[in-house]
């Protein structure tokens, strides 16, 4: 049978049983729509599931969805919300590939010579840099970036030695831009 009519029928009929085989399926189907579509990390996704989860069944339980359509598609929108409110809340805010809200806007003038301007102050920083951490810095900023056991292997270095390495340059480089702007 359809899932979701399954999903609808165990929530509405208290069927545990089949409300824990279903919910695991529910669960990935989300959280990979998430992930796809909205950059989400899994602990993210996995959390604003089951918030969406939870929310939908007692809607369910208190009549207010009626249709296990209308079900289904408030578990999207529900989960999308709570992962947009998550990152909003957490100041993580990321570019959604597929919120087209607004038309495109291509950037002033003034703003392009600014991007340009603070993309040379920041060259200039990482010249005075020495040419081992030059060479870190422009790792870092490959787009995406490396991960941390690629940068260990690359400089052969431990994890952790990357990690302060990498906060420290940042650091350093936060103080050259400011200073020069």
């Amino acid at each position: 049978m359809n899932m979701k009519i399954d999903f609808f029928k165990a929530v509405a009929t208290h069927d545990q049983d089949s409300l824990n085989s279903l919910i695991p399926r529910i669960t990935t189907e989300l959280q990979l729509y998430l992930e796809r579509h909205y950059q989400a990390e899994p602990s993210d996704a996995q959390d604003a599931v089951q918030s969406a989860l939870l929310y939908v069944i007692e809607k369910i339980h208190t009549q207010t969805l009626h249709t296990p359509e209308a079900a289904l598609k408030y578990l999207y929108v529900t989960s999308r919300h709570r992962y947009l409110k998550t990152i909003y809340q957490s100041k993580k805010l990321v570019f959604m590939t597929h919120e087209y809200q607004e038309p495109f806007e291509e950037n002033s003038q003034l703003e392009r010579l600014v991007y340009i301007e603070e993309r040379d102050t920041l060259e200039a920083c990482i010249a005075k840099l020495n040419v081992e951490s030059q060479r870190f810095v422009r790792a870092l900023l490959q787009s995406p970036p490396p991960s941390t056991e690629a940068l260990a292997r690359e400089f052969k270095c431990r994890e952790s030695t990357v990690w302060v390495r990498k906060h420290r340059l940042i650091a350093l480089l936060e103080a050259c831009v400011e200073s020069s702007m």
